[in-house]
């Protein structure tokens, strides 16, 4: 939805979609920090990987900004 969003506001602009975090949400209140530090991993693996695909291509395409919603390896 986000990237749908900035399409219509930016249809100028050159946009790139990155794989999803995948994050799911433990059904039960009381496990949710369980869940989170049992994710935790995937999640800081997926952020690195995420980083360094941005990074490369910010030198790549010579890219002087980037518009993300909120992406933590951005």
């Amino acid at each position: 939805e986000a990237l749908r969003l900035l399409k219509k506001e930016f249809p100028q602009l050159q946009s790139l979609e990155l794989p999803s975090y995948n994050i799911t949400y433990s059904k039960k209140a009381n496990s949710f920090k369980l869940k989170l530090i049992k994710d935790s991993p995937s999640l800081l693996k997926t952020i690195k990987r995420e980083k360094k695909v941005t990074e490369s291509l910010v030198k790549s395409e010579n890219i002087s900004g980037i518009i993300s919603d909120n992406r933590f390896g951005v």
